[in-house]
């Protein structure tokens, strides 16, 4: 299940961080969740920056705001996504769903 989760919130986060820039010496990305660190997703979001710093041999950093600290308005948030000041934002894909009609 852990793992299941862990699939999910990257494809969130994914879904979420839109084009960015190729990873030069020290890159650092911002990203905004409205859940506590400790929350299932919070956790999952932990260990996927844990991951990328790992990989990436610490050539590029995700610093997690949790609990909204970077906006907890939703439409704010996407607009901060758009205009590069946040690099990625983690949710539930269910909720996006309510932006898609199609289904």
């Amino acid at each position: 299940m852990a793992r299941s989760l862990a699939v999910r919130a990257f494809a969130a986060f994914a879904i979420c961080i839109g084009l960015a820039l190729p990873a030069s010496a020290k890159t650092l990305w911002k990203v905004n969740i409205l859940l506590t660190q400790e929350s299932e997703l919070g956790l999952a979001t932990a260990h996927f920056a844990k991951r990328v710093k790992e990989l990436t041999n610490g050539e590029l950093e995700v610093d997690v705001f949790y609990n909204g600290q970077l906006g907890k308005n939703i439409p704010v948030v996407m607009q901060s996504l758009v205009s590069g000041d946040l690099d990625g934002f983690v949710e539930l894909l269910a909720y996006f769903g309510n932006w898609d009609k199609r289904q």
